[in-house]
C-alpha cells in the first residue's frame, strides 16, 4: 500500500535530512527538541506499509543517532521498546526489518566487552523475535545482528543456540527452514568446548527434522553435511 501523500512526505524527509548533515547544526542547540517524546513519536512512524516511507525513516534515524551522541542512549531504549511491545503485545510492526538494519550499525559498533545492558538486548528482545510469525521478511537482519554479537563475545553462542532450541517451531515448515540455516550459520563461530555442551540436543533437533513430513524441511537439514564445520 503506497502513500499518496508521499510527494509531500518526501520533501519534508529531504529537508529534515538534509538538515542533520549540515556542518552548521550543532546538536546542543537543537537536543532538546530530540527528546523521548519526540523519538517515540518518530519510530511510530515506521509502521506504515509504505517502503518509501521506512527507507526514508531509516536514513533520518541514522543520521540523528550519529548526530546526537548524548541521546543514543535513549534511541536504543526507545528501539528495544519498540520491539518489545512487538513481541510480547501487538505481534505486528511493519518498520521491524529496517530498525534491525540500525541496530546491525549500532551492534558493530559496540565496544568489547560487551556491556550487560547489550546483552540483555540480545537475550530479552533479539532472540525472542525468532517466536515472530513473521520472521521470513526480517531474518537477514535478525541473524546479521545476532552474528555481530557472536563475533564480539564467542560465550553468548551457547546462549543463542539454546534459545533457538527453546523457540523452535512446531508447526511451521517456513520457520523451520529458517532455523535450521541460522543454525547451520552459528555453528561455524562455535568452539569445541561449546559444541560438547550443545550436541546432544542439537543434534537430536537436526534428526527429528531430518525424518520431517515436510520435504524442504528434510532437504535443508540434509544440505548441512555440506557444511565442513559441520561434519
Amino acid at each position: 500500500i503506497y502513500e499518496s501523500a508521499w510527494p509531500h512526505l518526501e520533501i519534508i524527509y529531504q529537508i529534515f535530512q538534509k538538515f542533520l548533515e549540515s556542518n552548521q547544526m550543532e546538536p546542543p542547540q537543537f537536543i532538546q527538541y530530540i527528546d523521548a517524546k519526540f523519538i517515540h513519536q518518530f519510530l511510530m512512524l515506521f509502521n506504515t506499509s509504505d517502503q518509501r516511507e521506512r527507507f526514508a525513516l531509516k536514513m533520518v534515524l541514522h543520521k540523528l543517532y550519529l548526530r546526537f551522541f548524548q541521546q543514543r542512549q535513549l534511541i536504543r531504549q526507545a528501539i528495544q521498546h519498540v520491539f518489545y511491545t512487538y513481541i510480547y503485545e501487538t505481534r505486528y510492526f511493519c518498520g521491524v526489518n529496517e530498525l534491525l538494519e540500525i541496530m546491525y550499525s549500532i551492534i558493530n559498533g559496540y565496544a568489547v566487552p560487551l556491556k550487560q545492558e547489550h546483552k540483555e538486548f540480545l537475550i530479552k528482545i533479539l532472540l525472542p523475535l525468532y517466536t515472530s510469525n513473521y520472521l521470513h521478511i526480517f531474518q537477514i537482519n535478525l541473524l546479521n545482528c545476532v552474528h555481530q554479537y557472536m563475533q564480539k563475545d564467542h560465550q553468548l553462542i551457547t546462549v543463542i543456540i539454546k534459545s533457538l532450541l527453546n523457540f523452535w517451531p512446531v508447526s511451521c515448515s517456513m520457520k523451520e527452514i529458517c532455523f535450521i540455516n541460522h543454525v547451520g550459520r552459528i555453528l561455524e563461530l562455535i568452539t569445541d568446548d561449546q559444541f560438547v555442551e550443545l550436541m546432544e540436543p542439537l543434534f537430536h533437533k537436526i534428526g527429528k527434522c531430518i525424518t520431517s513430513n515436510n520435504f524442504q524441511v528434510c532437504e535443508v537439514s540434509m544440505l548441512l553435511w555440506k557444511n565442513d564445520k559441520f561434519i
